[in-house]
């Protein structure tokens, strides 16, 4: 049995955002954007370890920087 390499509701490419205030940044884009958030995964100190949101059915990924996973203004 065949399996598809992109899972439905998923393009090609897929970013993978990782900012300073990643919940922010979800609030920004769904009332800028009109992005619908998929997916928040908190970690026990209420950061996001991971997140998904749809804008205009492309799908974003993003979390919190971290020790193991920074920023670009961090690195």
């Amino acid at each position: 049995m065949s399996v598809p390499h992109l899972p439905p509701a998923y393009n090609s490419m897929t970013p993978y955002l990782i900012l300073g205030d990643a919940a922010k940044a979800l609030a920004w884009y769904t009332e800028v954007l009109g992005g619908t958030e998929i997916f928040r995964l908190p970690g026990p100190d209420g950061r996001i370890g991971h997140a998904e949101i749809d804008i205009a059915g492309s799908r974003t990924m993003l979390a919190d920087s971290g020790p193991a996973h920074k920023s670009p203004g961090q690195a």
